[in-house]
C-alpha cells in the first residue's frame, strides 16, 4: 500500500572521549551551508493522520526558526544526490558518498536510512546502508569530486605541508572564541522551557511531544545560531586562505575533516554533534527529500577540556622532556604543578581540574610532594629517588646555567668595550629597590649634556637623566639560536615566561645563578647595560631631545628605599655627591611627570589609584616616628623610581614607534594604558624580547622580531598571567 508519510526524528548526541591542549581567537562566521525553507507539502486527501504529522512537521520547522536553532537547517533533495559526508563509525572518521535515501520498510515510524558508498572496500564491499546517526557533517554542495582523491593518502600527504604550529593557532582560535557563547539567549531557549513548549503545540500527541523534547534538548546545546557547533569547513577557512581549484578546495576541507576529527579523539575541545532528521517526504519505499540539521564538532567546557588535558598530559609525561613539551595546555599544567610544588595554598574542597587529574592519572597524591614528583618524572625539575634536594629546572637548563656563568666570568670589561658599547663608568650609577631584592635589574644616573657633544640649552640643563637596564640580549639575542646553552635558556624563560614571587618559595624566570651573573651587583667593576638616555627641560619637564644606547657602567650604589629617600630627606649622613645626583633626578624627573599628568588621561587614572590605595593604607601603616610600615609605600625613593620607569617605557615606546618597529606587549599592560616596557628583563619574558627589538630598532644591534614574533611573546606572556592570576576551571573534589 502506498503511504505519504513525515517522521520527527531526534537523536542523542554521542558522547566521546577527548584530551587535546590547543587554546584561541576568531571571528564568528556563519557556516556556508545552503538553508532552503521548508514547507510540509499537501497530504492525500482525506489522509488525516499523515495530514497531521505534516501540520507538526511544519511547527517543528517553525519552532526552530523562531528561536534561531535553524542555522543549519537543510533541505536533500533525492536528485541532489551523491552528496560528499563525513562518517563517523568504529570510533574513525571517513568520507563517504551518500547514494540514495533508503525508506524503512518495516517500521513506519522509523527514520529513513541512507546508502553510502566507501573510498576503497571495507570489509569486503564497498556500499553500506546506515543510519542519519552515524554521519557527521554533510558537505552541502553538489559534489562529483573521485573519492579515490580524497583518500587518507592524499590527506596525510597534504598534512605534511602544514606547519604544525598553524594548525594549533587555527584551532585555539576557533576554539577560544566559541567556548565564550551561551547554549541560551534572549532569544534562544533553556532546558526548564523544552518540556512546555512540547507540550504547548503537540499536547494532541503524546508519541509527537516526547520526539520534539529529545530532539529540542539537543538543538540546545549547539547555542543560538549553532554558535558552539563548528565544522570541517571552518577549519578549512582558518587554515587555508584561498583554493585554486575545486579539487585543490575539496582536498583542504578533506584534511580539515581529518584534523577536527583526530582533535576530538586525542584534545579536549570539541566532541561529535551527528547529524537529525526533522522532516522527511516519502511515498511508499522512495523518499523524495529529507530536511536535517547538518551536524559537526560541539566546543566542550573548559572544566571538561582542562580533566581531558590533565589525562592526556600524564599520558604523554614518560616521554616528555623540555623541546617536547610545546603544547600551551601542557605548559600551564607544568606551571601549575609548579606552583603547588613550590607550596601554594588552595582550598581543601577545590583544586584545579587538570592538576588533579594529572596527578590522580600518574598515581601520585594531590599534594605538594605529589607536585615535586611528577615535575622530576617529566624531566622539567631535578631531583634524586627520594626528592630530598629539588632544583626546579631541568638538567640540561642547570648545565646550561653552570656554562652561562662561566661565560660571564670570562666577559672582561675590554671584551665588552669591544662590541661597541659606550663607556659610562666614570658617572654615578644609583640602583633603588626593595631591601630583600635578590636580583636588581634597572638603575639611575646623570651625564653632563657637554660630555656627549650634544648641543646643550644652558638655560634648559646641563644634564641627561640616564635609566640604566641590564643587557639581556646574550639571552634573548639572535645569535644565541645557533648557541645550545644560551638557546636552552631562552627556552627555558619562554616556557616559564614571568618570575612569580607570591609563593612560599619563589618561581624564578631563569636559574638564579643566571640571575645573579647578570644583575646589578657591588662585586663586579662593570655592568653590561642598555641606557635610555633623556634630555628634559627643566623650565617646564618637556622632553628636548632622546636616544638608545648599550653601555657599560661602573660598581652601582646600591640602596633601598627607605635609605634613598633618607638621603634626600638628609635622615641620615650621605655622600654629597650621592644626594646631588638624586635631587638632580628628582627634580628633573618630576617636572616630566607633572607635565605628563597634565597631558595624559591614562596617567592622571593612573595616579588616582595610586594615591587611593595610598591613602588606604597611610592610616594603620605608619610607626611612632613616623615611618611607613605598611605592604605599599610611595616614599621619595618610591616616587622617583617610579617617574624614572615611566620615562623610560613612554619614550622607549614613541621611539619604536616612530621606527615603525612592531613592540612585544602583555595584552592590558600596554604603555599606552599605564603599563612599562623593556623594564624588567630578569622577571618577564616579554620584557627580554622588548629589549631585543629595542637594540634591533634603535642601535642596530641584531635582527628586527617579525610581528607575528612580537605577538607570540606577547601571547606566551597572556597566558602566563592568566594561567597564575585566573583559573578558569575550577572542581570540588
Amino acid at each position: 500500500m502506498k503511504r505519504q508519510s513525515a517522521y520527527i526524528y531526534g537523536f542523542i548526541l554521542f558522547h566521546c572521549r577527548f584530551t587535546c591542549s590547543f587554546t584561541t581567537t576568531y571571528s564568528d562566521q556563519r557556516l556556508p551551508v545552503r538553508f532552503i525553507r521548508t514547507f510540509a507539502f499537501a497530504s492525500s486527501a482525506g489522509d488525516e493522520f499523515h495530514h497531521r504529522l505534516h501540520q507538526e512537521q511544519t511547527t517543528i520547522i517553525d519552532l526552530l526558526r523562531k528561536y534561531g536553532y535553524d542555522r543549519r537547517v537543510v533541505t536533500l533533495q533525492s536528485n541532489d544526490l551523491p552528496l560528499v559526508a563525513e562518517l563517523y563509525e568504529n570510533g574513525e572518521s571517513n568520507l563517504v558518498s551518500l547514494e540514495e535515501f533508503i525508506a524503512n520498510e518495516k517500521d513506519d515510524a522509523a527514520e529513513p536510512k541512507v546508502l553510502i558508498r566507501f573510498m576503497s572496500e571495507q570489509d569486503g564491499k564497498d556500499r553500506k546502508v546506515v543510519s542519519f546517526n552515524d554521519i557527521t557533517t554533510i558537505w552541502n554542495e553538489h559534489r562529483t569530486t573521485d573519492l579515490n582523491l580524497l583518500s587518507l593518502d592524499k590527506i596525510q600527504q597534504q598534512l605534511r605541508t602544514i606547519r604544525a604550529s598553524r594548525i594549533e593557532r587555527a584551532f585555539d582560535r576557533l576554539y577560544s572564541t566559541r567556548v565564550g557563547t551561551s547554549r541560551s539567549s534572549s532569544k534562544g531557549i533553556n532546558k526548564k522551557q523544552v518540556s512546555l513548549i512540547a507540550q504547548q503545540h503537540f499536547s494532541h500527541d503524546g508519541n509527537a511531544v516526547a520526539r520534539v523534547e529529545l530532539l529540542l534538548r539537543q538543538v540546545i546545546k549547539a547555542g543560538v545560531g549553532s554558535s558552539r557547533l563548528v565544522a570541517s569547513d571552518t577549519v578549512q577557512s582558518l587554515i587555508y586562505k584561498t583554493s585554486q581549484t575545486r579539487q585543490q578546495s575539496d582536498l583542504e576541507r578533506a584534511v580539515a575533516s581529518y584534523l577536527i576529527s583526530q582533535d576530538a579523539a586525542d584534545g579536549g575541545r570539541f566532541k561529535r554533534f551527528p547529524c537529525m532528521v526533522v522532516k522527511a517526504d516519502a511515498n511508499g519505499e522512495v523518499v523524495y527529500s529529507l530536511t536535517v540539521i547538518n551536524g559537526g564538532w560541539l566546543v566542550t567546557d573548559q572544566s571538561v577540556r582542562a580533566s581531558s588535558e590533565g589525562r592526556q598530559f600524564a599520558e604523554r609525561s614518560q616521554d616528555m622532556n623540555e623541546a617536547a613539551t610545546t603544547t600551551m595546555a601542557d605548559e600551564r599544567i607544568i606551571r601549575r604543578l609548579e606552583c603547588l610544588a613550590l607550596g601554594e595554598s588552595f582550598s581543601t574542597e577545590e583544586l584545579q581540574v587538570d592538576v588533579r587529574d594529572t596527578l590522580k592519572a600518574l598515581g601520585l597524591p594531590v599534594t605538594r610532594k605529589g607536585a615535586s614528583e611528577a615535575l622530576v618524572r617529566i624531566g622539567r625539575w631535578t631531583g634524586n629517588e627520594d626528592l630530598s634536594k629539588l632544583a626546579p629546572w631541568s638538567t640540561e637548563v642547570l648545565q646550561a646555567a653552570s656554562w652561562f656563568v662561566q661565560w660571564k666570568k670570562n666577559h672582561t670589561k675590554a671584551v665588552a668595550l669591544k662590541e661597541g658599547r659606550t663607556d659610562l663608568t666614570q658617572f654615578p650609577t644609583i640602583c633603588i629597590d626593595a631591601k630583600r631584592a635578590a636580583f636588581r635589574d634597572d638603575a639611575i644616573g646623570i651625564r653632563p649634556r657637554a660630555a656627549t657633544c650634544r648641543r646643550v640649552i644652558p638655560e634648559a640643563s646641563k644634564w641627561e637623566m640616564l635609566v640604566h637596564v641590564i643587557d639581556t640580549s646574550s639571552i634573548y639575542g639572535q645569535h644565541t639560536e645557533e648557541n645550545g646553552p644560551l638557546t636552552c635558556l631562552k627556552h627555558a624563560a619562554a616556557s616559564r615566561v614571568l618570575s612569580r614571587y607570591d609563593l612560599p618559595q619563589p618561581l624564578h624566570l631563569m636559574p638564579p645563578r643566571v640571575l645573579r651573573a647578570l644583575s646589578f651587583s657591588a662585586e663586579s667593576n662593570f655592568h653590561c647595560c642598555v641606557t635610555l638616555w633623556v634630555y628634559i627641560d627643566e623650565r617646564n619637564g618637556k622632553i628636548i631631545d632622546a636616544g638608545l644606547e648599550r653601555t657599560l657602567v661602573g660598581t652601582p650604589n646600591l640602596k633601598s628605599f627607605d635609605e634613598a629617600t633618607s638621603i634626600m630627606d638628609e635622615l641620615s649622613l650621605p655622600s654629597s655627591d650621592l644626594r646631588s645626583v638624586l635631587l638632580v633626578l628628582e627634580r628633573n624627573l618630576s617636572m616630566w611627570s607633572e607635565r605628563h599628568l597634565e597631558h595624559s588621561d591614562v596617567a592622571r587614572k593612573r595616579e588616582a589609584k595610586l594615591v587611593a590605595r595610598e591613602q588606604e593604607y597611610k592610616d594603620d601603616s605608619w610607626d611612632e616616628v613616623g615611618a611607613c610600615t605598611g605592604s605599599f609605600q610611595r616614599s621619595r625613593g618610591h616616587r622617583l623610581v617610579d617617574s624614572a620607569l615611566d620615562l623610560h617605557g613612554i619614550v622607549l615606546y614613541n621611539m619604536l614607534r616612530q621606527s615603525n618597529a612592531p613592540i612585544p606587549m602583555t595584552v592590558g599592560a600596554e604603555v599606552t594604558r599605564g603599563g612599562r616596557m623593556a623594564t624588567a628583563p630578569l622577571r618577564r619574558f616579554v620584557d627580554g624580547m622588548a629589549q631585543r627589538q629595542a637594540l634591533a630598532a634603535l642601535c642596530h644591534h641584531g635582527r628586527r622580531l617579525t610581528l607575528s614574533e612580537c605577538r607570540k611573546a606577547g601571547k606566551l606572556a597572556n597566558d602566563a598571567r592568566n594561567t597564575f592570576t585566573r583559573i578558569r576551571a575550577r572542581k570540588r573534589i
